[in-house]
């Protein structure tokens, strides 16, 4: 949970509850206000390096705290435990707690969502959502051992992340195949982007996000998935249901 001492992301920034797009950058990227909810910063640092590159304005948010990408550059390795869909459900309470304490007056213009649970809480608290997905929620589960596939547990969670699939302004797919499944759970195929990147891109040896060229088109990916999600925000996002499951068609 963010404490009192940690930045807040209107004071960092500044910013201003204002929709009209500003200026774009050098780059020709617009400086997004961007809050970037994920469990495990040091898997998204590359991206967000690309982003401050381009003139971009992330705030990292995770359950343990807030601050700018700089706070976690400087950072130890996280410690964070690994994500369990039995506590799923007290996670999304968590990020909503996380994310409000973050930025208090909702003035992030894009909430970028990392993992189930931080989906699910920015979809119910804030119009302009981005969902990146790795897999589908249920069928990771499974995979780690936490539920059988098929079992009332895994159907439950499925019909859940169909409705941050209905409620997300973009989602973001890595493969082919979890594009496939994210169309195949009913996501509008409009709202849904591939994003391929580089297998070695979180290792520190020869990375390709240190290719100008590269960095440049990904950063231009980006602002085009964000201006996506921002012109498609909800105009009321769903009210908080205390973490209950909200049953949607299949």
């Amino acid at each position: 949970m963010a404490t009192s001492t940690a930045p807040q992301l209107g004071e960092e920034y500044r910013l201003s509850r204002k929709t009209a797009a500003p200026p774009e950058t050098a780059t020709g990227v617009r400086p997004w206000n961007v809050v970037h909810a994920c469990s495990q910063v040091r898997d998204i640092l590359p991206l967000v390096d690309v982003q401050v590159s381009a003139g971009m304005k992330p705030f990292l948010v995770t359950p343990l705290g807030s601050g700018t990408p700089d706070l976690y550059l400087r950072a130890a390795e996280d410690s964070s435990k690994p994500t369990s869909l039995l506590s799923a459900w007290n996670d999304v309470r968590q990020w909503r707690r996380s994310l409000l304490e973050a930025d208090p007056d909702q003035t992030a213009e894009i909430v970028h969502a990392h993992s189930f649970s931080s989906g699910m809480a920015g979809v119910r608290n804030f119009s302009a959502v981005v969902y990146d997905m790795n897999g589908c929620v249920e069928e990771m589960a499974t995979a780690a051992g936490q539920c059988e596939a098929h079992s009332w547990i895994a159907r439950s969670f499925r019909v859940a992340e169909q409705f941050i699939l209905a409620r997300a302004g973009a989602i973001i797919t890595h493969s082919s195949v979890v594009r496939d499944a994210v169309l195949d759970r009913g996501a509008p195929k409009e709202n849904v982007f591939l994003v391929l990147l580089p297998e070695n891109w979180r290792h520190d040896g020869v990375n390709p996000l240190r290719n100008e060229s590269y960095c440049q088109a990904l950063a231009h990916r980006y602002d085009s998935i964000y201006q996506h999600a921002f012109a498609n925000r909800k105009k009321s996002p769903a009210p908080p249901t205390n973490g209950s499951l909200i049953p949607i068609q299949a």
